[in-house]
């Protein structure tokens, strides 16, 4: 690579981090994680310089087995410092985020993760100063050698080009270029200025790779997430965030209480699926005329609008709709005259005392006043004979504990999240809170009730936590 004048920039990939390359693309529970070459971090990620202490970035290099852990260099000024206080000043100095210096000196040096780095290994920490194919003993680069000032020129750096986005020695936002004989185009100057500082795609993979690992939290299906300071909230389904298009679709279907306030990087990580636009039960016609009946993502068609009409709904209550509006909703089953319980309905069985949800004709087992309570919590339970059940088919598939809830058996220490129907257990309060659940929205169940959900694989913040587990 050229020497710059302004900005010389350098490329050293470790055995480590080329293996590290292998690991994508990163499948992780419902989120997938694939490498856009035109995007890797968005410039809200390289400029967050709040994310870490000085204090975390320590317990991080510590956790991590790091050399650096408890280490004691020179600063910039020659006085003495610890490693992860040096790196702590250039985030906030450069106001670019101590995440990504952290992930630079690994991708760089494996430096947050090697337990006894070398002097070599120091000295260029950020691979700052060396171009491709030059050799690190040559007398013009000597000036950026020393891992504080690596630190200081890897962070500076990034602060010169998101300051300086279409200075002529730099890769331009929106421009086609050549990486590896790839065409890429940059999305954003933070992509912009990952090829100019790396112009590899390998590198830039590695970078990715490594961000992913540590800092990607992973949300299970059914969080109900809001980015800090946005009024918007979002589902989390199937891998995608679908956006409630006004309170009435998010009350009708969450409470409130449980949204989970995360990051806006956190949020945009997952893809854009269909919004929720319309409140549980709500009427909506279709152009053909048709109208159904919204019942938890699947509509269900009247035969007629006199059978409309027979279950007390008036004219404006129904919304049209265009066909694209309900695509994506499972198609249920017709409601006649005969229909009973279209809503729904609790019904326990006076002698066994077992209770069925019974809806538009069939029934589902519910397997304890727990489910029914927190499930349906506007609905009373009504007694009935098991003759009358049995006039309702039974459905195989029993009722489960609302999707994103946090439970737990009181008493106990364990707390659980329910995701795709099973409950997956939180290790910990810090990966808790990490993730931005309330401890004060925890419903507290009996052991019966908690152990009718199958236990799917325990929730961890980020893929790093989640190898070591296993």
């Amino acid at each position: 690579m050229k020497r710059q004048t302004a900005i010389v920039f350098i490329t050293i990939l470790s055995a480590a981090a080329i293996l590290s390359a292998l690991l994508t693309p990163v499948l992780v529970q419902a989120q997938t994680l694939e490498f856009n070459p035109n995007q890797i971090l968005s410039d809200e990620e390289l400029q967050d310089y709040q994310t870490l202490t000085q204090k975390e970035i320590e317990i991080f290099l510590k956790a991590k087995g790091s050399g650096l852990a408890g280490r004691i260099l020179p600063d910039i000024t020659d006085a003495a410092k610890l490693a992860s206080q040096i790196i702590f000043d250039a985030a906030q100095t450069y106001r670019i985020n101590p995440r990504y210096i952290l992930t630079l000196i690994q991708k760089e040096q494996s430096l947050a993760e090697d337990p006894t780095p070398s002097q070599r290994q120091l000295d260029w920490a950020t691979g700052y100063g060396v171009c491709d194919g030059c050799s690190m003993n040559d007398p013009a680069i000597q000036k950026y050698k020393g891992f504080a000032k690596q630190i200081d020129y890897g962070a500076g750096s990034a602060r010169f080009y998101l300051d300086n986005p279409t200075h002529p020695s730099l890769k331009r936002v929106n421009s086609t270029v050549m990486i590896d004989a790839t065409p890429v185009v940059p999305l954003n100057i933070a992509t912009a200025y990952f090829y100019t500082y790396t112009p590899h795609l390998h590198g830039n993979l590695v970078l990715w790779n490594v961000w992913n690992r540590w800092f990607t939290k992973i949300y299970p299906n059914g969080t109900v997430m809001q980015a800090n300071g946005d009024k918007d909230v979002w589902l989390i389904q199937n891998g995608l965030r679908r956006k409630f298009v006004n309170k009435a679709a998010l009350v009708s279907r969450f409470d409130p209480k449980a949204i989970v306030t995360v990051s806006a990087s956190d949020l945009l990580r997952f893809p854009e699926g269909a919004p929720i636009k319309f409140m549980n039960y709500s009427l909506l016609r279709a152009p053909n005329g048709v109208i159904f009946l919204l019942t938890d993502e699947v509509i269900n068609p009247f035969v007629s609008e006199k059978v409309v009409r027979k279950f007390g709904y008036q004219p404006d209550e129904i919304i049209d709709v265009e066909e694209a509006d309900i695509a994506g909703f499972e198609k249920g089953n017709f409601i006649t005259s005969a229909s009973i319980f279209p809503l729904g309905a609790l019904l326990q069985d006076k002698k066994s005392k077992t209770i069925y949800w019974v809806k538009n004709g069939t029934r589902r087992v519910v397997g304890s006043p727990f489910i029914a309570k927190l499930t349906f919590p506007k609905s009373k339970i009504r007694v009935s004979s098991m003759k009358e059940l049995s006039e309702y088919p039974l459905e195989i598939n029993p009722v489960r504990l609302p999707e994103g809830m946090l439970v737990a058996v009181k008493n106990t220490k364990q707390v659980y999240v329910i995701s795709d129907g099973k409950r997956r257990y939180i290790p910990s309060e810090t990966i808790m809170k990490g993730l931005g659940y309330n401890a004060k929205n925890i419903k507290y169940v009996d052991e019966a009730t908690l152990t009718m959900h199958n236990e799917g694989e325990p929730v961890y913040l980020n893929i790093d936590q989640l190898a070591s587990a296993r």
